[in-house]
C-alpha cells in the first residue's frame, strides 16, 4: 500500500521503520526529529530538550541494537535531589528518603509504602477516574502532598493539577521503580545525543526506498494529504498533537495540551553535584534543573557543564512569551537562590526552545482516543494515545508497534 506518515519524530520515524519493510511509505514533515532536535554547539551535538531512558526501555534499547548503535549507550546512576525550604535534600535511594528532614519520619514511611505500592501494582484501570490530588491525599496524607508531590503536579500541569488522574502518577512510578540497581536509578543516554538516533535511523530509511517531502500539510482528506500539492495514498498515519490533527483534518477531540520552554545553560563550573533537581519553593520561576553533565562527562561536551532550566506553561504564558535575554536574567535569579555560587559571569552561553505540545492535559477519567477517526483511512498516532505511561522515546516506539498490530488485524 502506499502510506503517508505526517509527523517526522520518533513515532512517525518508527512507524515508517516497521512499516516500510511491506509498503510504500512516504513521511511529511517540514523538520524531521521533533523533541529530539538538538543544538550544534562548538563540536559537539546536545539535545534542545533533556533526554534519558531507563533499563527497562526494551522497546528503544532494541532499536538501538539493530541500527548499531548499542556502544554509544552510556549507563550511570543518576542523583536526584528535591529543594525544599530554602535547601537541597538529596531524594534518590530509599536510604535518602529516610532521612528526608522536610517530612516527619512517619510520612516518609508513607512515602516509601506509596512508592512500593504502585511497583507492585500491575493494573492502573481503577485509577483512572480518581485525581492524584484526592488519592494522595487519603494515601499518603497533607504533608506529603505539600511537599512532594502537589509541587510536582503543579510543575507539570499548572492550573489543572487538582484535575490530573491517578493514573498518571502510577505511569511515572511504575517504570522507574523497575530501572534501579542496588537501590539507585540508572539511566541511559546516547552519546552524542538522540540526533544520532534520528540521523541513522533517517538514513535507513532513504536507504529502503522510503521519501521525505519537507513541505508544511495544510490538510488531511480522505486518501490525500495537500501540502504544496494534493498528494493520493491509500491510507494516511497522523502523529501530529491532537490539537494540530483536529486543525488539519476538522475532527474535534476534547484533549488539552501543556508546552514547555526549556533553557539549556552552558557553565564553567557545575551548580551542584546532582542530575535531576525537584522544586518545592514559590520563589523559583522555573519547574525543575536537570544537570546533564552530572549523568554524562563533560568531555563528551568541550569541557562545559550543562544544565537544562524549564518550565512546562501554556503557549499563552507570559514565560512562554518572554523575550531570550529577559528570560535569562529570570532564571538567573532563581538559580541564585538555590545555587548562592551561581554568578551569571560562569554563564558561557544560553540556548532556548520552546514548544506547544509538550504533554497532554491527562485529567480524570482521561479517555485515550482511538486510532480510527472519521475519516476513511485516516489514523492518529500521538502521545495523547500513550497515557498512562510516560511520554518518552521507548513508549513511542512501544505505542507505533501497538498500532501497527492493530492495523494488520483490520486489512
Amino acid at each position: 500500500m502506499r502510506i503517508a506518515i505526517i509527523g517526522g519524530g520518533i513515532t512517525g520515524l518508527s512507524l515508517a521503520y516497521y512499516l516500510g519493510k511491506e509498503h510504500e511509505i512516504t513521511i511529511f514533515d517540514k523538520h524531521i526529529g521533533g523533541l529530539l532536535d538538538a543544538y550544534k554547539i562548538n563540536n559537539y551535538f546536545i539535545e534542545r530538550y533533556y533526554h534519558h531512558f531507563f533499563t527497562i526501555d526494551s522497546h528503544l534499547i532494541k532499536l538501538i541494537y539493530e541500527l548499531g548503535l548499542e556502544k554509544r549507550i552510556l549507563w550511570n546512576a543518576s542523583r536526584v535531589g528535591f529543594f525544599v525550604n530554602e535547601k537541597i535534600h538529596r531524594f534518590t535511594t530509599p536510604f535518602d528518603l529516610l532521612a528526608f528532614k522536610p517530612l516527619p519520619f512517619a510520612d516518609r514511611l508513607r512515602l516509601g509504602k506509596l512508592v512500593l505500592y504502585f511497583k507492585m501494582l500491575r493494573n492502573y484501570n481503577r485509577l483512572v477516574n480518581v485525581s492524584a490530588k484526592n488519592f494522595l491525599l487519603r494515601s499518603v496524607g497533607k504533608n506529603v502532598y505539600n511537599t512532594i508531590w502537589g509541587p510536582l503536579l503543579r510543575v507539570k500541569f499548572g492550573e489543572y493539577a487538582d484535575e490530573i488522574s491517578a493514573a498518571f502518577v502510577y505511569g511515572r512510578i511504575h517504570p522507574r521503580s523497575q530501572s534501579r540497581r542496588f537501590g539507585k536509578e540508572v539511566v541511559g543516554y546516547l552519546i552524542g545525543s538522540t540526533k544520532v538516533l534520528v540521523d541513522v535511523l533517517v538514513n535507513e530509511l532513504r536507504d529502503r526506498g522510503i521519501k521525505f517531502i519537507d513541505k508544511e500539510v495544510k490538510r488531511i482528506g480522505e486518501n490525500s494529504v495537500t501540502a504544496d500539492k494534493i498528494y493520493k495514498f491509500d491510507k494516511i498515519i497522523s502523529t501530529v498533537p491532537t490539537e494540530m490533527f483536529s486543525r488539519l483534518t476538522g475532527i474535534k477531540y476534547n484533549i488539552k495540551y501543556r508546552g514547555v520552554v526549556c533553557m539549556l545553560l552552558r557553565m564553567k563550573k557545575p551548580l551542584s553535584n546532582t542530575y535531576w533537581m525537584n522544586i518545592n519553593d514559590k520563589r523559583i520561576p522555573f519547574g525543575g534543573v536537570i544537570e546533564h553533565t552530572n549523568l554524562v562527562p563533560d568531555t563528551y561536551c568541550n569541557n562545559e557543564n550543562l544544565a537544562y532550566v524549564f518550565n512546562y506553561t501554556k503557549s499563552n504564558s507570559k514565560i512562554y512569551k518572554m523575550k531570550d535575554d529577559k528570560l535569562f536574567e529570570l532564571y538567573a535569579k532563581g538559580l541564585k537562590l538555590m545555587f548562592p555560587r551561581f554568578d551569571k559571569s560562569d554563564v558561557i552561553g544560553y540556548h532556548v526552545s520552546r514548544n506547544k505540545y509538550a504533554t497532554p492535559v491527562y485529567n480524570v477519567g482521561y479517555l485515550k482516543p482511538g486510532f480510527e477517526t472519521r475519516l476513511r483511512g485516516v489514523y492518529m498516532v500521538n502521545t495523547s494515545q500513550i497515557f498512562p505511561d510516560d511520554r518518552n522515546m521507548n513508549n513511542s516506539i512501544k505505542l507505533a508497534k501497538r498500532f501497527i498490530n492493530y492495523f494488520y488485524s483490520k486489512i
